[in-house]
C-alpha cells in the first residue's frame, strides 16, 4: 500500500494509527494540525490556536480527553489557564441523587420492618 509521505512520517514518529491519519489526510486537515513540543499531533480544534479563535479542551488539560486528534477543542495550554473541576453532567448528578435516595429509603424500610418484627401485635411503632 502506498501511503502519502506525511501519513507515513507521522505514523512512524507518533505511532498514530494509519487509518486515523488517512481520514484526516483525505479531509485536508492533517497538514494543518499543529504538533506539540514532543512532535505529537494535537487536535483538529488546535488549528485555530494561532488566530486566537480556539477554545481550550478542559478534558485534555486534565489528561482525560477521549476524542484525541478529532477533538474540536484546543489541546495547547493557554495563557492564564487554570485547573478546573470537571463536573458531572446534570443528568449524571440527578441519577446519582436518585440512587442515593433509594438507598436511604431501603435503609428506612429495613428499620421499619425490623421494628415491626420485634413489636407485639397492636403496639405502636415509633422511629
Amino acid at each position: 500500500m502506498c501511503l502519502p509521505p506525511l501519513v507515513e512520517d507521522l505514523h512512524t514518529r507518533t505511532g498514530t494509527p494509519i487509518d486515523t491519519l488517512m481520514t484526516l489526510h483525505k479531509d485536508g486537515h492533517l497538514q494543518h494540525i499543529p504538533q506539540d513540543a514532543e512532535g505529537q499531533l494535537t487536535s483538529v480544534g488546535t488549528m485555530a490556536h494561532q488566530t486566537g479563535s480556539c477554545l481550550p479542551c478542559l478534558f485534555w488539560f486534565k489528561k482525560a480527553c477521549t476524542k484525541g486528534i478529532f477533538c474540536d477543542y484546543c489541546h495547547v495550554v493557554h495563557d492564564g489557564q487554570k485547573p478546573k473541576r470537571i463536573r458531572p453532567s446534570r443528568r449524571t448528578r440527578m441519577a446519582r441523587r436518585i440512587e442515593s435516595s433509594k438507598g436511604e429509603m431501603d435503609s428506612l424500610f429495613d428499620v421499619v420492618l425490623d421494628s415491626m418484627g420485634s413489636q407485639e401485635e397492636g403496639e405502636i411503632i415509633s422511629l
